[in-house]
């Protein structure tokens, strides 16, 4: 093989070594998914944007928990639905952990206000007022690792749906 051959093939490669370098492995987080946990107008929209690099757990209607690395986002783990114009009640109870980075786990009623259950590290419990339409019980995360547990009691006109299954 001439010079100039061994040249450019130690070439190619070196550059294709120089993007898995810098490009990384694995699942990307993007800017959008980092920012998110501070802005609370985009905790309460509709929809979930969230990164992984690991996760494992489960979840229903009377709560759940969860283990993940390499969280970046916001994800719905419960939806609450009260067809009845009084509010109903959702007693809650989490333990929160979080080894790295920045965790939080906060509830959206219907009017879209963003309440923050938790954050970082601890342990509690609180009884929600749960308005007439649909609720929300999010977790947001910023490169965080860690894990949450939480058990949920809803009132009778409460009705809970675990929106993920971490299997």
């Amino acid at each position: 093989m001439n010079p100039r051959a061994k040249r450019s093939r130690w070439s190619v490669w070196g550059v294709l070594l120089l993007c898995l370098v810098i490009g990384g492995c694995g699942a990307r987080t993007s800017a959008a998914q980092v920012s998110v946990y501070n802005d609370s107008a985009k905790i309460a929209g509709e929809g979930d944007s969230f990164t992984f690099a690991d996760k494992q757990g489960e979840n229903d209607a009377n709560g759940g928990k969860l283990s993940y690395r390499g969280f970046s986002g916001m994800l719905t783990m419960w939806t609450l639905d009260n067809p009845k114009s009084d509010a109903g009640s959702l007693k809650i109870s989490w333990t929160l952990s979080a080894s790295k980075g920045k965790t939080k786990l906060v509830y959206l009623p219907p009017d879209g206000t963003v309440q923050v259950l938790a954050e970082g590290e601890g342990k509690g419990e609180m009884t929600l007022d749960v308005p007439g339409g649909t609720s929300r019980i999010k977790l947001v995360g910023q490169k965080a690792k860690g894990t949450v547990s939480v058990e949920l009691t809803p009132s009778d006109s409460v009705t809970v749906t675990g929106e993920k299954d971490f299997e």
